[in-house]
């Protein structure tokens, strides 16, 4: 499929801006634009994203742990949304050699132990459940972990403080040219 680009000018020199493709919008910002010299400049707004998946890890290593040679990370997996029930999600290892060589899936509660030899080494593990935010964590493997994960529905990144500007080639009244790549055409 292709990806398309929609700008919708409004009243007062604003501006929505949109980017939608097979899997629905993934890039959005609104804002201001300026038009002049056959130059469109849009400056979008400081905005935040209310809903942000997080983590937190607490060390849960003990006296008795400091003679083992292992450490368990205790993953919890819930739902940001739905009053943090847990969710059957996915937690990947990344590899040296390869990129995220170990699939886990978390049980019906949210929970997974995965036990690793203890050491300093620092691995990547990723948090993932269908049209959920993805989660990459790096944890050191020097002790026993407890990693909580509350994820919230993917969302459109969100172009925020930044300005765009673009040489217009030729502007009519239902359309106007970016680049030879790029025609905006007036569909309302």
């Amino acid at each position: 499929g292709d990806d398309s680009t929609c700008l919708t000018f409004k009243k007062g020199n604003k501006f929505a801006y949109k980017t939608s493709g097979d899997l629905g919008t993934y890039i959005t910002g609104k804002g201001k634009y300026i038009l002049r010299n056959k130059t469109l400049k849009l400056i979008f707004d400081k905005d935040s994203v209310i809903h942000k998946s997080e983590v937190t890890i607490e060390d849960r290593s003990f006296r008795d742990d400091k003679e083992t040679d292992s450490i368990d990370l205790v993953f919890k997996v819930l739902d940001g949304l739905n009053k943090e029930l847990p969710l059957y999600a996915q937690i990947s290892e990344e590899s040296k050699d390869f990129a995220y060589s170990k699939e886990n899936y978390v049980n019906r509660n949210g929970a997974l132990t995965i036990t690793k030899p203890k050491s300093l080494k620092t691995e990547l593990y990723k948090i993932e459940f269908i049209g959920y935010e993805i989660l990459e964590i790096e944890l050191k493997h020097d002790s026993t972990k407890e990693i909580t994960a509350t994820l919230y529905p993917a969302q459109p990144h969100l172009i925020s403080d930044t300005t765009h500007s673009y040489i217009l080639k030729d502007i009519t009244k239902d359309s106007f040219l970016t680049s030879e790549d790029y025609l905006y055409r007036k569909f309302k």
